[in-house]
Order: structure tokens, then C-alpha cells, then sequence
């Protein structure tokens, strides 16, 4: 506070607060072209492509669930479904040859705990359950063991006494084994009765990122990370389970599971008190669903993975499969150096983040509905959103090829209908059931095979667009191995428009479109050349996203469809004063929804700071915001964009090193870097410039995976090498960042991150804002505001004040990439502030600032100096 009189200056106490508002400064330059909406009536993309050579429809017209996880099928009473909910119901179906009928057979409604993961997770019929009516059923609810209060996973036997139609009684319960659980993912959950007899059960790591709570190597703590083999029926001759503070008992051990007597395990002593011989299998990290194969009774699990890929196991007994020494084939988050790869399993199938990030629904196909899956696993990515398939029907010396079937969001569980074979999908957000049908959808429209043959452009030769086709630009490209790029984007509809919204993601219409074209200077025989390669088409229907790419012919004339898998090509590009080889991949329909999909509202660089930006449409510049307004593209007029955020360009040097360090690792990360995202790369930073540098866990967070290494934080102030960020965006191979569209490492990027890691000294809080580290009586926070260092309590900001009869100054020092408001008062107590005017700075400034406050004295003025991160 400036208390400023004319004979009395009392020193300040800055007031700093963590307020955020990013502002463009992007003024209109003289001799604006202008920008007027024209409809276009030669691009036309189907609604309803023909994407596939399978589809899906509705099974059960008419019938609905909420957030189906499980369907079991039975051939009792003319053949039956039991589809179990998520929150906490089982519904049997019936009557499935005629009109099918819907009636409740087990509700936990109100016992089950459902928050992401975790609620209702699992159900089995037990074989003989025409005789003896037991149902199996694994959920999470809210209890206490010994210590432990709240989440808890719990595996119990329900018993059927009624006739069809009717419910359980659910005081049939009878639990077998209840467990605290400190986290509401990677529950697993999954039960099977094998051909032995036995209840096989799938369990996740407890949840976190990286084995956080060190399960997954375990066989004598909990029942995690693995899968278990356990005897409800009680045979003679099998083993009591080991004493554990939720055992209820009600199931046997088989005497011939792998881990029985086991004194050592993964190289270490085991504790025979606490010993989990119901372990068949290890070394798992959230197996949500497995499948036995009908004809071998061989046991397949998937595996979710963390950052690096999804498995498909075949689970043998004993296996440890590796998790989290290794994750999948490559090197796991707990890798060690003197693990021996001959001690783990490795998947059958496996794919990377490219492909997806999800590996869910599960099921062994065998049957002829359609018979070109006999044999087949097929599955689903949830997040993703698509079917896959890995063909099982001879032996593979190396690991088995992924086919993607066709695009199905939020797909959680399959199953096979009881009486005519066909392929069962649980759709978690529709709540529907869905069936797999073979064949190109008939209703659907075939994709145009040429681009020419798409009306985009009047001149395929200079890519002159026809009318309604615009071209857009934005701030802070994703990095792309250093292709030339160029965009479009359409909205035929003149009477659609854009949901503009300053900082979430924008809404769009259906019918609009977005248009990327790459270029990469390449060595054709000995020359250096500019090459076209494809032409990528993102298209919004009135329902969902989808996404192709064309590519260029040799003579550079045209362009072909990509067919629905991709392809690659291998170029040769300059790398200093020599070549080297560079793998241009051309993305599948798959790989093109692992980001353009409805949680990420599909066109990722098309929001309001990538667009808050000059563009030159012929006649000069003009801020893009307000032409897109202007031409009514937008349902907001923008005519102050200076008030909206925009992100920095990597070279303009008249931004903040940070600032442009942080647009970029927006560009390039935000997309899974955010809140409300499921998953956990989501949780562990916002990458958003709009939230403060401070609060977004990137400087100073701890990273699930630190490589090994203890003192890796995300971004490790003043130490490249121990910063995640830097490191995975200067490594080329698995564990680069981001993990898709490229595989060279952005030169220009990574210098420049390392540059602004280097200047992010010991004045950063580092994670503790609160506190007082030098005892100057300024937060750590408000001296990383300050620009002062919060471990020397001699480094202090003092204004110069000066006073003359007429006026007062005030003078202080603004550190880089600061915004800041001087509001000034006639009272300290009960008057009102106001801020001043005229105060002048750039919020992005890339040095410090001078900032200078003149005013008319009258009376006593006080002074009131806030500052914030921008």
C-alpha cells in the first residue's frame, strides 16, 4: 500500500495476487482487406461415410441401461442377456427371439460407490446357476477395515431363489473378500469361471500413475495388480486363503495355483503370513477385462497401459508380465537396468499412444457372425473410440498385428447374443447394446477416392480454394518434423455459426470442416525439393468427428484417399550438412479420432488464442478474430481483441521467454494436458496459458514417471536435464512428447525450452507458495511475483516516491511477464479504490518494466499495486 501525503511517505507493502487475464496486444494495421462470408456449394463430405468394412447396429431396439460395464449370456429359458450397470444394477433380458423384455435382477444401487472407475464392476453366473442360483459380483463401496476408512473393492456371491422377472434378494450376500483401495481407478474387476471350474478374478494396480502404490510386484500385501484364481465351490483338498483384515472366507485356494508355498518372489523374500497364493498371474496394471478362448480355454486379458502402450496377454500360469519394470515391450516408469526380460511375459499385440489409449472391452470370438472374426480377440479402445481385432487362428513367432474394424465410442464391454452368435457392444454413453455387423453400412455414403474430386480447390496447381473455403493461421503450430503447412476451414451453411467462447474450446456446427496441407523439403534423387505429401480433411457431422488424409501422387497433380489403416513412407531429408531418413507416416481414421474426438471438441488449434492473431487476406493485415466476427462466422462480435488471450509465436522476441515457452507447451500438450479430462496424463499439469504458471503443477511437479531418477520434476528451475518436459521433447523414440504426428525433435523448441528452464531461478516457490522462506515477510509466492529471491531477505522491491506542492510519482520496477493495476483511494479506510489510468506496459514484455505513476495532488491519496501473473 502508498500511503502518499504531502509531507509524510509511508513505504509500501505491494499487494500481489494470483489473478490471471491474458491479453493479446493485436492492433489493427491500416489497409484492411475484408472478409466476406460466401457460401460454398462444391465441398460436400457425407454425413454418414463409409469409413469401414464393419459397422454396428442396435440389438436391442427399444432397450436402454445407464453406463453398461458387463454382459453375460446364458442358454437357459430360450436364451437370455444379463447386462450389469456401472451404478450399481443387473438387468436380465429375455425373450430375445421375439421382443425382447427388460426386468431388474440384482440393484446395489444404494450400496455401490461410483466415481470415475470405480462402482459396480463385475458379474458372473456361476455354471451350474440353474441349480444353485449363484451370481457373482465385484463393486466398490464406502466402508471401514481395521483403519481404513472409504473406498473399498469387495468381491461377493449373491444367491437367485425367484422365478424369471423376478429380483435377488440382496441379504443373500455373502462376501468373500473386502479391500481398502486409495484410489477410484484401475479397479479391474472382471470374473470368469474357467473350464476348470475355478472364479478367475481381474484386479488393477489400485490406481495412480506408475505403480504409485508399489502393488504390482507384490504377492504378499493386497489383491492387486494381478489376477486370481480362487475355488468358490470349496473342493476338497484346496487351501484356506492367508489371514487378511477383509477376508469373509465363503472360497478355497486351489492347491495347484502357482504361488502356493512361495518363499521368494521378483527377487526378494516373501511373508508367508500375508501371503496371496490367489494370485494366478502378475504384474498387471488394470486388466479391466479378460476372455477364455471356448475352443483351447487358453485365458487373454487386455492391459491398460500408463503412457507408452496397450497389451493383449495371454495369461499363463505364474506369469509375472512385467508392469512396471517394463509396459508392454518398451521400458517401464520402474524400469531396472538389471532386470532380465527372460523373468516376464511380453503381449501377443500391442499399440501405442498413436493408436489409442484405452485397450477395454475384451472378447475371444468364436463363431461365424460374422466368421471373418472366428478366431479374432476383438476389443475396444473406450477413450479412442474403436474396434479392434488381433487374429488368433495360427501360431505367431512375433507379435500379432491390430486391425482396426471400425469407429465406436465409448465402447466398455463385448459379449455374444446367447442364440444367434452376433457380437455384443455395450455403449456406456448411449447405454445401448450394439451388434457387429460385416460389410460397408449400406445406409452410408462412399468417401471420394480423389481430392480433386472433392471441391475444395478451384486449382489443385496453386490450391486457389473455391468460394467458402477460408484460409486460417495460427499462433503456435503443432510441430510436425518440420512440414510446411497450410489450413481452411468451412461452414457451408451461412446460416450456422460458431459458438465462440474466450477461453474453452469453441462449438461447432455440423457440416463444417477443416482443411491441413503438408509440405516437407525433402532429397529426391540427389535434389532438394519442396514435396507435397497429403492433404488431411477433419469433418464435423451433426453426431461425431472423422477424419482422412489424401495423398499425393508422385507427379504432385493429385491426391488419393488413404485407405482406413494409413500408410507410410520413407524420405530423405537433410539433417545438417548431412542426410538422414525420415518415416513420414500418414495417419489412419484411428489415429486421426485418437484426437479429434468429442471430448476435445475436434479442431484443436481452432480456439481463441491459436486465432487471436494478424492476417493478411489480400490487401493487408487484420486481427482474425474480428474478421471471423465480422464476417459473421462467429455468435459473438468481437471488436476489442486485445482483451482476448492469444498465445506467442516461438521466435517473437518481443514476448516473455516464458510466455512463449508456455504457448507452446499449450500447442503441443493441452490437448491431454488439462482438467476434465479422464486419464492420467490429464491430471498430473495443465498445460493452458490460461491458468498461472504457478498453480498449473508444471514448475516443480513431480512426474509419476521420473525416469529413474528422483530429482526429475516437470520443469526442474534451472536444470534442463532433471526437467521431464525438456527431456521428452529433445529424445526422439517411445517416450517423446507429444507422442503423435511426429518423431523429430523441434531444434528451435527445445533450445528455447531450456533456455527459459535455465532463467526460472531460485525465486520459484517451488511448489510451496505459502511460506516464508527468508523471513522478509513476502510469501514465497508473492517474491516469484516480485521477481525478488524468496531465499534472501535483502532482495527486497522498494518504490521511488517522490512529492512535489502540486503532484505525487511513483516509480517501481515490473518484472517480465507481470501484469499489473494501480488502484488509488482518498481513504484508507472506507474509501472507494479506482484503478489509474494511463498506466502504460506490455503484459508480455520480455524484459523489465519501468512503471511510472503520476497524479494531481489535492488531498491525501493511498495506493493500492497489484500484481499478477498474465
Amino acid at each position: 500500500m502508498f500511503f502518499v501525503r504531502k509531507q509524510y511517505v509511508w513505504l509500501p507493502t505491494l499487494r500481489c495476487i494470483g489473478w490471471f487475464a491474458m491479453v493479446a496486444l493485436l492492433g489493427q494495421v491500416p489497409g484492411q482487406a475484408e472478409l466476406v462470408r460466401k457460401a460454398n456449394t462444391t465441398f460436400i463430405y457425407p454425413n454418414n461415410p463409409q469409413l469401414f468394412d464393419y459397422h454396428s447396429r442396435n440389438a436391442l431396439p427399444g432397450i436402454t441401461f445407464e453406463k453398461p460395464i458387463c454382459i453375460r449370456a446364458s442358454e437357459a429359458n430360450g436364451g437370455e442377456l444379463f447386462v450389469a450397470e456401472q451404478t450399481g444394477r443387473v438387468w436380465r433380458v429375455t425373450n430375445l427371439s421375439a421382443q425382447p423384455v427388460k426386468s431388474l435382477f440384482l440393484d446395489l444401487s444404494a450400496r455401490v460407490y461410483h466415481k470415475s472407475e470405480s462402482g459396480f464392476l463385475g458379474f458372473e453366473l456361476h455354471p451350474q446357476f440353474e441349480k444353485n442360483g449363484f451370481v457373482y459380483v465385484f463393486y466398490t463401496y464406502l466402508t471401514t477395515t481395521g483403519s481404513n476408512d472409504g473406498m473399498h473393492d469387495q468381491l461377493s456371491r449373491f444367491r437367485f431363489k425367484g422365478k424369471v422377472g423376478s429380483a435377488i434378494d440382496i441379504k443373500t450376500e455373502a462376501a468373500m473378500f473386502t479391500q481398502f483401495d486409495q484410489h477410484t481407478d484401475h479397479n479391474g474387476g472382471d470374473l470368469h469361471f474357467g473350464p476348470d471350474g475355478y472364479l478367475y478374478v481381474s484386479l488393477g494396480d489400485e490406481g495412480g500413475g506408475y505403480d504409485q502404490y508399489g502393488n504390482s510386484q507384490r504377492i504378499d500385501n493386497d489383491y492387486f495388480g494381478g489376477i486370481l484364481r480362487i475355488d468358490v465351490d470349496q473342493r476338497s483338498g484346496n487351501l484356506k486363503p492367508a489371514p487378511h483384515a477383509g477376508l469373509h472366507g465363503n472360497y478355497l485356494v486351489p492347491s495347484d495355483n502357482p504361488f502356493v508355498g512361495a518363499k521368494t518372489f521378483a527377487g526378494g523374500p516373501v511373508d508367508a503370513a500375508k501371503l496371496r497364493s490367489e494370485f494366478w498371474a502378475v504384474g498387471l496394471r488394470n486388466p479391466w477385462r479378460m476372455a477364455f478362448d471356448p475352443d483351447t480355454g487358453k485365458l487373454y486379458s487386455g492391459d491398460t497401459g500408463d503412457h507408452v502402450r496397450e497389451e493383449i496377454n495371454l495369461i499363463e500360469r505364474g506369469g509375472n508380465y512385467g508392469y512396471p519394470v517394463f509396459e508392454g515391450t518398451p521400458e517401464g516408469p520402474k524400469f531396472d537396468s538389471a532386470a532380465s526380460r527372460d523373468d516376464y511375459i511380453f503381449p501377443e499385440a500391442e499399440y501405442g499412444r498413436s493408436y489409442g489409449n484405452d485397450v477395454a472391452g475384451f472378447l475371444f470370438y468364436r463363431g461365424d457372425r460374422p466368421a471373418s472374426l472366428d478366431g479374432h480377440i476383438v476389443f475396444s479402445d473406450f477413450s479412442s473410440g474403436w474396434i479392434g481385432a488381433v487374429d488368433f487362428r495360427s501360431n505367431a513367432d512375433d507379435q500379432r498385428p491390430i486391425r482396426c474394424l471400425f469407429w465406436d465410442d465409448n465402447i466398455s464391454t463385448l459379449g455374444t447374443h446367447p442364440l444367434t452368435g452376433d457380437i455384443l457392444l455395450a455403449d456406456w454413453r448411449e447405454g445401448t447394446i450394439k451388434k457387429i455387423i460385416t460389410g460397408r453400412d449400406p445406409d452410408a455414403t462412399p468417401l471420394p477416392e480423389k481430392l480433386s474430386d472433392l471441391g475444395l480447390f478451384r486449382n489443385l496447381a496453386t490450391l486457389e480454394p473455391h468460394d467458402g473455403i477460408v484460409p486460417y493461421e495460427v499462433a503456435t503450430p503443432l510441430w510436425s518434423d518440420g512440414a510446411h503447412k497450410r489450413r481452411w476451414f468451412s461452414v457451408a451453411n451461412l446460416q450456422s455459426k460458431i459458438h465462440f467462447n474466450a477461453y474453452k474450446p469453441w462449438s461447432f456446427p455440423g457440416g463444417a470442416a477443416w482443411v491441413k496441407h503438408f509440405e516437407l523439403d525433402v532429397i529426391d534423387d540427389g535434389l532438394a525439393k519442396r514435396k507435397r505429401l497429403e492433404t488431411r480433411i477433419l469433418y464435423r457431422t451433426p453426431w461425431y468427428w472423422y477424419g482422412t488424409t489424401y495423398r499425393w501422387n508422385d507427379a504432385q497433380t493429385d491426391a488419393t484417399l488413404v485407405p482406413p489403416d494409413g500408410e507410410s513412407e520413407e524420405l530423405t531429408i537433410r539433417d545438417g550438412d548431412g542426410l538422414a531418413k525420415l518415416v513420414w507416416s500418414y495417419p489412419s481414421r484411428r489415429e486421426c479420432l485418437s484426437c479429434h474426438n468429442y471430448k476435445s471438441r475436434g479442431a484443436l488449434g481452432f480456439y481463441t488464442a491459436q486465432l487471436n492473431r494478424p492476417i493478411d487476406y489480400g490487401d493487408g493485415t487484420e486481427n482474425q478474430l474480428e474478421a471471423l466476427s465480422r464476417a459473421g462466422y462467429l455468435d459473438r462480435e468481437i471488436t476489442d481483441p486485445h482483451t482476448y488471450p492469444a498465445l506467442a509465436p516461438l521466435d517473437d522476441e518481443t514476448k516473455s521467454l516464458e510466455f512463449r515457452a508456455v504457448s507452446y507447451i499449450e500447442a503441443n500438450c493441452a490437448n491431454c494436458h488439462r482438467p476434465h479430462l479422464t486419464g492420467i496424463a490429464q491430471t498430473l499439469f495443465d498445460a493452458r496459458t490460461e491458468t498461472p504458471i504457478s498453480f498449473s503443477h508444471l514448475i516443480g511437479g513431480k512426474p509419476h514417471n521420473d525416469f529413474g531418477d528422483g530429482r526429475r520434476r516437470f520443469i526442474h528451475p534451472g536444470e534442463p536435464d532433471l526437467s521431464v518436459v525438456y527431456n521428452r521433447m529433445a529424445t526422439p523414440g517411445l517416450h517423446r512428447m507429444p507422442p503423435l504426428a511426429s518423431s523429430l525433435p523441434d531444434d528451435a523448441a527445445v533450445d528455447l525450452m531450456a533456455e527459459w528452464i535455465r532463467s526460472v531461478g531460485g525465486n520459484h516457490f517451488a511448489g510451496n507458495a505459502a511460506a516464508d522462506a527468508d523471513g522478509d515477510g513476502h510469501t514465497n509466492y508473492t517474491e516469484f511475483l516480485l521477481g525478488t529471491d524468496a531465499g534472501d531477505a535483502g532482495d527486497k522491491t522498494v518504490p521511488f516516491v517522490r512529492i512535489s506542492e502540486t503532484r505525487s510519482e511513483i516509480e517501481f520496477v515490473l518484472p517480465a511477464n507481470r501484469d499489473v493495476t494501480v488502484f488509488a483511494s482518498d481513504s484508507l479506510g472506507s474509501g472507494t479504490w479506482h484503478p489509474v489510468e494511463g498506466v502504460q506496459f506490455d503484459r508480455y514484455s520480455n524484459n523489465r518494466q519501468i512503471i511510472r505513476v503520476r497524479e494531481v495532488l489535492g488531498q491525501q491519496r493511498f495506493y493500492r499495486v497489484e500484481i499478477r501473473e498474465p
